[in-house]
């Protein structure tokens, strides 16, 4: 929802707002922002849907502030403008950037949305803004889908070109290791005996040959895989 390449236009946006609008909110007077493009069509952000939730109008809800890195966050001095929108910035209650994840909303860290409401304000205000979210994400999902299909877990030719190449690569160090350890070559590391030493290089050795098979996957997924999306917003899995 809070992607860059998400936009509505103001029936679908209202839709979305409406959603969240039931029992102590159903009466709430809401504020529509401006679009964000006006030209050649009116559309707003995913973004600006939060920052509804969060500050229906200037009267009601709470002007929090965050700065703060995401889970894909990076680093470096990109900070708002990272190349993977994940540092989250909040003006006055407005969602000016970064996408949501679960450092933002459900990590139990410090700097989560939550937890600035509880502090700045009070435990009413986080409750609020906790039930908007949970109507609206279910809304949301039950609109958009978010199946998974044997597409999503069936590696391109690519994919498994590098895979094949990487496990190849792995298993000829490992060979050479465990060749090096027969001839009496193989040199030992502190407290461990020759044995104990290759396990422990052919463990790292694989682990390794793992780790770049998820990062070329992490690189050839497309953006809307469902279960890449699920490893990077932390919500279930990893990338591994």
């Amino acid at each position: 929802l809070t992607q860059k390449d998400e936009f509505f236009d103001r029936a679908h946006f209202n839709q979305l707002i409406c959603s969240f609008l039931k029992e102590d909110d159903a009466n709430l007077r809401i504020e529509l922002p401006s679009p964000c493009i006006i030209k050649p069509r009116e559309l707003w952000t995913g973004k600006q849907v939060i920052s509804v939730l969060l500050r229906p109008n200037r009267s009601e809800g709470h002007p929090i502030n965050i700065r703060a890195p995401g889970k894909q966050y990076s680093g470096g001095n990109f900070e708002e403008l990272c190349p993977n929108d994940s540092f989250l910035v909040v003006h006055n209650g407005a969602l000016m950037a970064g996408a949501l994840d679960k450092s933002m909303i459900g990590s139990g860290s410090k700097t989560n949305i939550f937890y600035i409401q509880l502090r700045d304000y009070n435990e009413f205000s986080a409750i609020i803004c906790m039930t908007r979210l949970a109507r609206l994400i279910s809304y949301y999902l039950m609109n958009r889908g978010f199946s998974i299909g044997i597409g999503d877990v069936w590696p391109g030719e690519q994919l498994m070109f590098k895979k094949g190449r990487l496990v190849e690569q792995g298993y000829s160090r490992c060979q050479d290791y465990i060749q090096e350890f027969k001839e009496g070559k193989l040199q030992t590391q502190p407290g461990m005996s020759a044995e104990e030493t290759l396990e422990a290089i052919i463990n790292r050795e694989l682990s390794s040959v793992r780790e770049h098979a998820g990062k070329a996957c992490k690189e050839e997924l497309h953006p809307s895989n469902a279960p890449l999306i699920m490893a990077l917003c932390g919500a279930k899995g990893s990338w591994l």
